[in-house]
């Protein structure tokens, strides 16, 4: 039963943002008995999640979605906001997006350039990343793999731009 993903660009998502979003609300959504209420797109007073999740212990989770550029300030303003109302935060980058300073997959790569973006989030986290990717490989089947990455400082100060996974 798989279902078509609308991959129309609107004013607030990409091309990338929708089968991101989309596939992890599946991923999240459907494997999940835990799960009580769940939702693409909730809105709140000033802020409209891309993914809502309740669980049956009463927490409640958004999952955001970034592709584009996003200063620090405005990830910690959403975020602060989601935590004032009681709920958690999930931030995916794309790992092909604007948002990361060098390409990021889910294998071993050596020296890659992290975003002042990507290191707030890691340090936010304890030590991961969490990013999508779009794998356009199968002829018209689009997929996309949800992984988490940790970094570490190398040790020769020349290098402290970049790190290594």
């Amino acid at each position: 039963m798989n279902e078509p993903i609308l991959l129309n660009d609107s004013s607030s998502e990409s091309f990338s943002h929708k089968p991101i979003k989309y596939s992890i609300y599946k991923l999240f959504a459907e494997r999940n008995k835990k799960i009580i209420e769940k939702s693409l797109e909730k809105y709140f007073s000033n802020r409209r999640a891309d993914i809502y999740l309740k669980l049956s212990s009463g927490y409640e989770i958004v999952i955001e979605i970034q592709n584009s550029l996003m200063s620090i300030k405005e990830i910690t303003e959403r975020t602060l906001d989601y935590n004032e109302k009681g709920i958690y935060v999930l931030w995916f980058l794309h790992g092909e997006g604007k948002c990361v300073a060098s390409p990021k997959y889910p294998f071993d790569q050596k020296m890659i350039k992290i975003s002042p973006l990507e290191s707030f989030l890691h340090r936010m986290y304890g030590g991961r990343v969490y990013y999508a990717n779009i794998d356009y490989s199968k002829a018209k089947t689009i997929s996309v793999i949800p992984f988490a990455l940790h970094f570490s400082y190398p040790s020769k100060k020349k290098y402290r731009k970049i790190y290594r996974t």
